[in-house]
């Protein structure tokens, strides 16, 4: 039996927010604890819901993925963080990565890449306390 992994869903999109939490909702060991449109709802939810995995649009306004990673980097040191857009290019990887994001999804491949990736980061938090 597998752990339970507690999802954030951060994405400026209802649609694409209701759509996720139904995609993951699927799978029995993943939970959506909480969904934020903003970086601002996100960093507030992060604090109180403390989740395992946070998957994070890279283009929001106000505060955005790029953003808000080192944010919550700060507040959840050993959540894992995937950033998803619809521009599937090296330089919003790079960037990703950069602002310390955990892996980089490109939305057309959610389908078949997120939920392995999901479970790679939620590994994150197993490594950072036998560290």
């Amino acid at each position: 039996m597998m752990d339970t992994i507690r999802i954030l869903l951060v994405d400026d999109s209802k649609i694409f927010l209701d759509f996720a939490a139904g995609f993951l909702s699927d799978h029995e060991n993943l939970i959506v604890v909480g969904t934020a449109q903003n970086g601002n709802e996100a960093l507030s939810l992060a604090e109180n819901l403390h989740p395992d995995v946070v998957l994070l649009d890279f283009n929001m306004p106000g505060l955005s993925g790029i953003e808000t990673t080192p944010c919550l980097r700060r507040i959840l040191p050993g959540a894992g963080i995937i950033m998803i857009s619809f521009q599937n290019s090296d330089t919003y990887k790079e960037a990703a990565l950069l602002a310390g994001a955990d892996d980089f999804i490109p939305k057309e491949t959610l389908a078949y890449a997120l939920i392995p990736a999901i479970q790679r980061a939620s590994q994150r938090s197993e490594r950072f306390v036998s560290v």
